[in-house]
């Protein structure tokens, strides 16, 4: 209480005389206002008051300081550091205390052994922290070297290879340039199925390649007759070479090749011609002829004939001794009351040999024909055996009518012997075929057929209901006879 008293006294003194030294007459003080000044750990609190009217202030109400509040952090010794006690106000004033001495490293020592290359040394790891030194250096080893010759090859150098015995370290020195190949060679000759070459092939090495290529001969064949041709049947030559290869080769027959004897018909004989082959012993008759002028046959059922007509091929020409074709006389053919002629345009070319294709005469008689003022007609005769066969035959018949005018039907003639084993379905098919080619192609067509292929042979319901007939039935009670020497 003591020390309060004398700051009060103090306070009142200093009031009197900033009062009497201010002032020019004394102010009685009515309006003080004050503030607070808070404590903190060091300095009192307080109440000021002030006069507004002449800023004469004091203090009051004086307040103790509050004292400093400490926190402690206690900060532990390192290696190389003491450790200590921190301790904080919260105001900011702080001091250290309660020190405490480092602890020094702890060491662990680790020993490098010297290498090749390398040099050797002690480690020392702290323990504690990351300290790290070395000491006791000892220098490298040195390479200790063991030595490898290798040999040149053809390709290769050769050169001696230093391998250290102690490291994986190793050179390569005294090197040599490789050797080269020693070649030597080997000719195949060329054969008929192989190329001929040059093997070239290294003594040292597996090293090998051909060269000097040599194309392969041509083979050297010899014939050998495994069986003549004749007239009729094909030959064979079998073609043998001293490599092995072999093939055979089909002789087409050419054919027989004939020669014409001629008997003239009487009143009461029918004439013909003997056909006889120059080269075997095959003959035929044929061209039968009567002596009777011919009858004007054209008719449908008991009517008057319509027009009269005859078929011709080269078998109707009469020939020189040279056996060369002579025309007929188509003027006085004319002349004798005939109104048309069916030509015969050709047949089958069959691949055996057996001939066929184009009748060597219908160019000649068509012209002629024509030239007479006769109406014409064609036929084509067929040795075809399949539908594929008698596509070629119409196709090849177009090309023989191409460019030429016609009043009378395209017949096809189906009537040989070596057709008779075929089935009726596939006849029908083959002349359907047969027409629909020469009907698209703008022509008229017709069936030639005889009495015993109508109704035996062919499928007789096809052929009546699909083709227009020319019906052959020779030697019936209307057919007359056509005396061919008269126009020939």
């Amino acid at each position: 209480m003591k020390k309060i008293t004398t700051i009060i006294v103090l306070s009142t003194l200093l009031f009197s005389t900033i009062c009497l030294t201010s002032c020019n007459r004394e102010c009685e003080h009515k309006n003080m206002t004050s503030s607070q000044v808070s404590s903190t750990c060091t300095e009192a609190g307080k109440t000021v008051y002030t006069c507004p009217d002449c800023n004469f202030t004091y203090n009051d109400d004086i307040i103790p300081p509050k004292g400093h509040i400490f926190t402690g952090n206690v900060v532990l010794p390192t290696c190389e550091k003491a450790g200590y006690t921190e301790y904080t106000c919260q105001c900011g004033y702080s001091y250290i205390s309660d020190q405490t001495s480092a602890k020094g490293h702890d060491f662990q020592k680790i020993v490098n052994a010297p290498e090749c290359e390398k040099a050797g040394d002690t480690l020392y790891i702290c323990r504690s922290c990351d300290y790290v030194y070395s000491s006791d250096s000892v220098k490298p080893l040195g390479h200790t070297f063991k030595t490898v010759v290798i040999p040149p090859t053809c390709t290769e150098s050769g050169h001696t290879l230093y391998s250290c015995t102690e490291c994986s370290f190793e050179y390569i020195s005294d090197t040599v340039a490789p050797t080269g190949h020693k070649l030597s060679e080997e000719i195949t000759p060329p054969t008929c199925l192989e190329d001929g070459s040059t093997l070239f092939s290294c003594s040292v090495c597996d090293y090998k390649f051909i060269s000097d290529i040599v194309p392969k001969k041509d083979h050297a064949f010899v014939e050998e007759v495994l069986r003549e041709v004749n007239c009729t049947e094909p030959g064979e030559i079998k073609y043998s070479c001293e490599c092995g290869e072999t093939y055979s080769a089909i002789v087409a027959p050419e054919g027989h090749d004939f020669a014409r004897s001629v008997t003239m018909p009487t009143l009461s004989d029918m004439g013909f011609t003997e056909f006889s082959c120059k080269n075997c012993s095959f003959k035929y008759k044929g061209e039968y002829r009567f002596h009777s002028a011919l009858f004007n046959g054209a008719y449908a059922e008991n009517s008057e004939p319509l027009a009269v007509g005859i078929d011709v091929s080269q078998h109707n020409h009469q020939t020189n001794e040279k056996d060369e074709f002579l025309p007929i006389d188509w003027t006085s053919i004319a002349k004798s009351g005939i109104d048309y002629v069916i030509l015969k345009a050709g047949s089958t070319l069959r691949e055996n040999g057996t001939k066929g294709g184009v009748e060597v005469t219908f160019e000649e008689d068509y012209s002629a024909a024509r030239e007479a003022g006769l109406d014409v007609g064609v036929y084509f005769y067929t040795y075809s055996r399949s539908v594929e066969e008698i596509r070629i035959d119409a196709y090849m018949l177009l090309s023989a009518l191409d460019g030429k005018k016609f009043e009378y039907p395209i017949y096809l003639d189906l009537e040989d012997d070596s057709l008779r084993d075929l089935d009726k379905t596939l006849l029908s098919e083959m002349c359907v075929e047969f027409f629909t080619i020469l009907q698209r192609a703008g022509y008229y067509t017709g069936l030639y057929v005889n009495h015993e292929w109508l109704n035996n042979v062919i499928d007789t319901s096809v052929a009546l209901s699909k083709f227009d007939i020319w019906y052959a039935r020779y030697n019936s009670e209307k057919s007359d006879v056509w005396n061919s020497e008269k126009f020939g």
